[in-house]
């Protein structure tokens, strides 16, 4: 750990919370899927050595964020629809 992979996790905790009010307010998958992709990219970017640590941070923060701020617990299809946003950006992380 040095300055500079804490001041890329700045970045990180700033794309995962722009990640998770797209997933909360997006009516498709495409807006969380391209928005993932791409951010992933600029982490991988800054940092390509340590960039999988990043990605994991904000695999991590996209996760903890969507199950603190999730509008209702009822089932129904906004329901399974912001959890297929959310487990699909999450896989889209690792693979960009």
């Amino acid at each position: 750990m040095d300055r500079k992979l804490i001041a890329k996790s700045l970045l990180t905790i700033l794309t995962a919370s722009l990640q998770v009010y797209i997933i909360l307010k997006a009516e498709t998958i495409h807006l969380p899927y391209l928005v993932a992709v791409i951010s992933a990219m600029v982490l991988g970017y800054t940092e390509p050595r340590r960039g999988w640590l990043l990605a994991l941070l904000q695999c991590f923060f996209v996760f903890l964020g969507h199950s603190l701020l999730k509008y209702s617990d009822s089932p129904g299809v906004r329901t399974e629809l912001e959890n297929f946003m959310l487990y699909g950006s999450i896989i889209l992380t690792f693979a960009a």
